[in-house]
């Protein structure tokens, strides 16, 4: 099975700064309330776990010989750096002021903070790669099912775009780092099963607060809305378990999926949505980065 990424591949930092300057509405995700406030709780995240990813590849990163990943991990850690500054930048704007408390008492990153603490460099990257494998594996998911990103506030609807098609650019850097170090499966296994395993655990606090804030605990709207986002349309759970769980096979790598076609269709979509010269620069990926102050 092909292990190696399609001839047209490329890892290209995009130093898009977006400003959110139309009124956004309070579910800016189809006017779902479950799609907005997972999303939502995801975009929060985010900053924190980029930040983490890049701590544990730069870790690390000296003693990588092979030139062409050298190359690789140092777009990947300008374009999480992006992504990072980003995200920061839309809790800032859009998140906090709705939800004041959503970050301010974090209790359910006590676990992974022990977790981590306790751990080797070396299992850190492969928590890393796991990672990596789920936010490649969501945003082929959001690009490719029909209708999945219809109906979103044209602003934030880049800003994801832009996030997913980046994510699957550099989708087996980290992972081909456990290669070259000679990390192997038993630990690849173990992160895998962390990455999840804190998945579920930092999701209930942020919902519940969110929830309470906009009174929809006990709105059956978002009840159901949540069991048709999970199970029947577009049924992410069903969507997401396949490849999310073939990282556990021994032979897996993530380009044997070839999903580059969807970057390439999702920016002709991009140019579409507007003729503002930033989105046009940023497709270029050419912004002059003279201010820009991110990890190298």
């Amino acid at each position: 099975m092909n292990k190696n990424p399609p001839n047209n591949t490329t890892i290209t930092p995009r130093p898009i700064k977006f400003a959110y300057q139309s009124p956004i509405p309070h579910y800016w995700y189809q006017n779902n309330i479950a799609i907005t406030i997972t999303t939502t709780i995801l975009a929060a995240y985010i900053p924190y776990c980029e930040k983490f990813f890049i701590k544990n590849v730069k870790a690390l990163r000296y003693k990588i010989t092979n030139p062409k990943l050298l190359s690789n991990i140092s777009h990947f850690v300008r374009q999480e750096s992006f992504h990072s500054r980003e995200h920061l930048q839309f809790y800032h704007k859009i998140i906090r002021p709705r939800y004041p408390a959503l970050l301010k008492y974090p209790i359910e990153l006590i676990i992974p903070a022990l977790i981590f603490a306790l751990s080797s460099k070396k299992f850190r990257l492969s928590v890393t790669a796991a990672g990596e494998h789920f936010t490649a594996v969501s945003s082929n998911i959001f690009l490719s099912t029909p209708g999945m990103m219809d109906n979103i506030h044209q602003d934030i609807k880049a800003m994801w775009q832009w996030h997913c098609i980046e994510e699957i650019e550099h989708k087996a850097v980290v992972f081909d780092m456990l290669k070259e170090l000679n990390i192997g499966y038993f630990s690849r296994t173990c992160g895998f099963l962390v990455v999840n395993f804190i998945s579920l655990i930092c999701f209930w606090r942020p919902l519940i607060y969110m929830l309470i804030k906009d009174k929809k605990l006990f709105s059956a709207r978002f009840y159901k809305q949540m069991f048709q986002f999970c199970f029947t349309k577009p049924g992410i759970i069903s969507k997401i378990i396949p490849p999310l769980f073939a990282y556990l096979r021994p032979s897996f790598h993530p380009w044997q999926k070839n999903d580059y076609p969807l970057i390439e269709k999702t920016v002709i979509e991009l140019n579409k949505l507007s003729d503002s010269k930033a989105q046009h620069v940023y497709l270029r990926g050419d912004i002059s980065e003279k201010n820009d102050h991110v990890e190298q």
